[in-house]
């Protein structure tokens, strides 16, 4: 059996709202202690750095006051380098 060097579950970001300002609300899931980058885009091809999240518990609540200003936009996380 070969050990695995990333057995961190994948990290996962959910909409959970929008308020009523138009700020959107993003729930995000990983590891404690583990450092995440949340991007976003409004072509899926040019993705921006929102926000760099160390989670305190295994969830972190964003906000994505910026939204409100664009008709579409998408998020992605990864795990910082």
């Amino acid at each position: 059996q070969i050990p695995s060097e990333s057995a961190q579950p994948a990290p996962k970001l959910n909409l959970t709202g929008r308020s009523f300002e138009g700020d959107v609300q993003l729930r995000l899931t990983g590891q404690r202690g583990a450092e995440y980058v949340v991007e976003g885009s409004t072509d899926l091809v040019t993705w921006t750095v929102l926000k760099t999240v160390t989670l305190t518990s295994n969830s972190g609540d964003l906000i994505d006051s910026e939204a409100k200003k664009l008709s579409v936009r998408f998020y992605r996380v990864r795990r910082a380098p």
